[in-house]
């Protein structure tokens, strides 16, 4: 059986299409399909960073809260009285103590003397007059409440007192006290305690 020659250019040419197709075309296309997979796989692995970078994010944010939190409670923006009056209360009962009596009033701070600056001072004419002079004061970073109270109990009980108000958190500080044993009695004492509570 004789083959034309046109048959044969044909022939020829789908065996070179097939060889291209398997040699060219399919790794190709393989390549391909395995760079797609390598993306979806990339893709997938981005939103689970993105995922964690919010986690981190939010876990931040947690974080600075508390801190904020925190400082608040150690120097709180004001007075909160109401809160310090339980505070105190906790603080005395909680040690045996009892509060008889509790005073508020604020300490009026005078502002913070500044070093003299280099700045030199000149009069109306503009001359150099070489006097120094200061700028203004800054205003103190804190304010503070006088908290005057009367506690009765015994004296192991007061000790234990003064150790919890160390240890407190909001910042207060014993200023003074007076110990009074004019009851009789040998185990029973009264205490007026000065304390300085700091706030913002």
């Amino acid at each position: 059986m004789s083959i034309s020659k046109e048959n044969l250019v044909i022939l020829c040419s789908l065996g070179a299409l097939a060889l291209i197709v398997v040699f060219l075309v399919m790794p190709s296309f393989d390549e391909f399909n395995l760079d797609r997979q390598i993306i979806v796989e990339k893709q997938a692995s981005l939103e689970q960073a993105k995922i964690y970078n919010q986690q981190i994010t939010d876990k931040n944010n947690q974080f600075k809260n508390e801190q904020l939190q925190d400082l608040l409670s150690v120097l709180p923006k004001q007075e909160e009285l109401s809160a310090l009056l339980i505070q105190l209360e906790g603080l005395a009962t909680g040690n045996g103590l009892i509060m008889e009596s509790v005073d508020f009033s604020k300490i009026e701070l005078q502002p913070q003397a500044e070093a003299p600056g280099t700045d030199t001072g000149t009069d109306l004419s503009g001359t150099d007059t070489g006097l120094i002079t200061a700028g203004p004061a800054p205003a103190p970073p804190f304010k503070i409440l006088l908290v005057t109270m009367k506690l009765s109990g015994s004296y192991d009980a007061f000790k234990n007192y003064l150790e919890a108000v160390e240890k407190n958190k909001r910042i207060m500080d014993v200023t003074s006290l007076v110990l009074d044993n004019s009851s009789g009695l040998a185990q029973y004492f009264s205490f007026t305690v000065n304390l300085h509570v700091y706030y913002q």
